[in-house]
């Protein structure tokens, strides 16, 4: 299904790429039709992509003080995508201090994290989205930037927003891969277990509470590729042979 869509959004861009303006002018009309018509199909493939990969994908959720490191070892072990499930906060938080001089939360803040949600609004393309309540008697007042931003996020949100946020940017880095496999595993690293509708029932948890090393790594991800039928493959991972003497964190 993914190859099909990537052949299409690659036909598509080949037509967007056309250079009306150097044909001959009885036909560069025609030239001008075909790439819009071109770019609308671009845009079209990119949105079925994005859509489809929710489907196929596999979650890895990994929690715990070493889920990052874990996670960063993968990738460059397999080449993986990993997400930060809540790293969220800490964008949102460096949004605001680029804007702000105060350490703490205020008013202020607050309408520019509103500006921000309605950026990431349009990003996420959520047609509406609930604003968090504040006022300057809220739990949420004066305590330092990042940890106002994490509770009127949770408390309006749970793990709603974070969800929705990586599951597109997800789907997104896919595409920018061209990723056309059957099953499309990802890790998301600080993950929380509380449900959400909008991500699918992880494949594999775990909580990674301790240093990891590269041969742990190496030897989990080989465990979950052999019980998940080659759900790696499509990654086409430098370690393929199973190392000796590993743990399986995974299993």
């Amino acid at each position: 299904m993914l190859k099909e869509i990537l052949e299409r959004y690659k036909d598509a861009k080949a037509q967007a790429n056309i250079v009306p303006e150097e044909m001959a002018p009885a036909v560069s009309a025609g030239g001008f039709a075909l790439k819009r018509n071109g770019q609308r199909l671009m845009r079209e493939s990119e949105a079925e992509y994005l859509d489809y990969i929710p489907k196929i994908l596999k979650v890895i959720a990994l929690s715990g003080d070493y889920s990052k490191q874990f996670s960063d070892i993968a990738t460059r072990l397999s080449g993986i995508i990993t997400y930060d499930f809540t790293g969220l906060v800490d964008e949102l938080t460096n949004a605001i201090k680029s804007r702000s001089h105060r350490p703490n939360f205020s008013n202020q803040e607050y309408e520019m994290l509103m500006d921000e949600l309605n950026k990431l609004k349009v990003e996420l393309g959520i047609q509406s989205l609930a604003n968090p309540e504040f006022s300057t008697n809220d739990k949420a007042a004066n305590l330092p930037i990042r940890e106002s931003v994490q509770l009127l996020i949770d408390r309006t949100f749970g793990n709603d927003l974070y969800a929705l946020a990586a599951i597109r940017r997800i789907s997104k880095q896919a595409f920018e891969k061209k990723f056309a496999g059957e099953n499309f595993p990802v890790i998301i690293y600080n993950h929380r277990n509380s449900p959400t509708q909008f991500l699918p029932v992880p494949v594999r948890a775990a909580d990674i509470d301790s240093e990891v090393t590269e041969k742990d790594v190496a030897g989990a991800l080989h465990g979950i590729n052999s019980s998940l039928k080659g759900i790696l493959n499509d990654l086409k991972p430098k370690q393929t042979k199973k190392p000796k003497e590993t743990t399986n964190t995974l299993e």
